[in-house]
């Protein structure tokens, strides 16, 4: 066990080490502001969530979601409330791509999910990933909640 933690951190130390160097895109992304970070972009423009909106959200209101992990054939939650944060008014939230939007989620009392990220696979919005927090029983089932943050 000592001699795979030690390959694991030897592994972490050099990919660190030469994204730092080579100037890779999480040294972009932390460079501060002002600088490049065209890279992160194309990265964010393949993740399917990033193309999604609140009233994406809000057209499949009462719907439900399958959320996999691994191997697992998917456990069916109903999307239940979409509901936005803050109060619009901020310069980040008027930034074109810049929204702030919280998921809740009803799931099967019987099978409770743990806070994970989760494939999510919807009809209409296809398949992407989500993590969801668990917020605790209640009478139609189990409650999970998911936010969506765009105003970094």
């Amino acid at each position: 066990m000592n001699n795979s933690r030690r390959r694991f951190l030897r592994a972490g130390s050099i990919v660190g080490f030469s994204a730092a160097i080579l100037g890779g895109a999480p040294a972009r992304v932390f460079a501060g502001e002002g600088k490049e970070v065209k890279d992160v972009d194309r990265y964010l423009l393949l993740d399917p969530l990033y193309h999604f909106r609140q009233s994406s959200f809000e057209n499949v209101l009462n719907s439900t979601f399958h959320f996999r992990r691994g191997s697992s054939n998917g456990t069916p939650v109903r999307l239940v409330e979409v509901s936005a944060f803050g109060d619009g008014n901020s310069k980040q939230q008027s930034l074109e791509n810049s929204e702030s939007f919280a998921l809740l989620f009803v799931g099967p009392r019987d099978t409770p999910l743990r806070q994970d990220t989760y494939t999510v696979k919807h009809d209409l919005l296809g398949s992407f990933s989500l993590l969801i927090s668990r917020g605790g029983p209640g009478p139609e089932g189990h409650y999970y909640h998911a936010v969506i943050n765009r105003t970094v």
